[in-house]
């Protein structure tokens, strides 16, 4: 992590900073950098076979990743990370079972935290944090795989309900 200084920040007498000596003719970028910058992102996925049918277990867990990633989003100031926390733990205990991929979860949270304004790298700490106790902690129990389909059916415990 570098200190950047540049105008008009200010000096903590409260002078700003000024440009002295600039040449205002800006360098281009490598190319090998305008590549990384235009390079799409892999697009993030569930688990399971793209051609096999959704189940209520799929829809249960995207409406959670979406849940919980809102949640992360929107916390107030002074309950962000707390937010992340609870719902990487959340989430890692749907990844445990394999209703989720964990890329696809760091992802969605992590592009909610810093979207809260959290740093990267307090975020990602917390994250794989949350993520390696939830994952530690399975809430739904993979049952089975239809022979037909190869695709995870996941039953929900009596005794646990939703992401609380």
């Amino acid at each position: 992590g570098g200190y950047v200084i540049a105008p008009p920040s200010r000096h903590r007498s409260l002078h700003s900073y000024h440009w002295r000596g600039f040449d205002l003719t800006v360098p281009e970028l490598p190319a090998w950098t305008l590549d990384r910058l235009a390079a799409v992102p892999p697009t993030p996925r569930l688990l399971g076979r793209p051609d096999a049918p959704a189940t209520v277990s799929d829809a249960w867990a995207r409406s959670a990743l979406t849940g919980e990633a809102d949640s992360v989003r929107v916390a107030p100031e002074g309950t962000r990370n707390h937010a992340l926390n609870r719902a990487a733990f959340c989430l890692g205990q749907i990844v445990a079972a394999g209703a989720l991929d964990s890329a696809v979860v760091e992802t969605a949270l992590l592009e909610s935290a810093l979207h809260a304004g959290l740093g990267e790298r307090e975020a990602l700490r917390t994250l794989q944090s949350g993520l390696i106790a939830g994952i530690a902690h399975p809430r739904l129990a993979l049952i089975a795989r239809t022979p037909q389909h190869q695709h995870p059916t996941l039953q929900q415990p009596d005794h646990e309900l939703g992401l609380g």
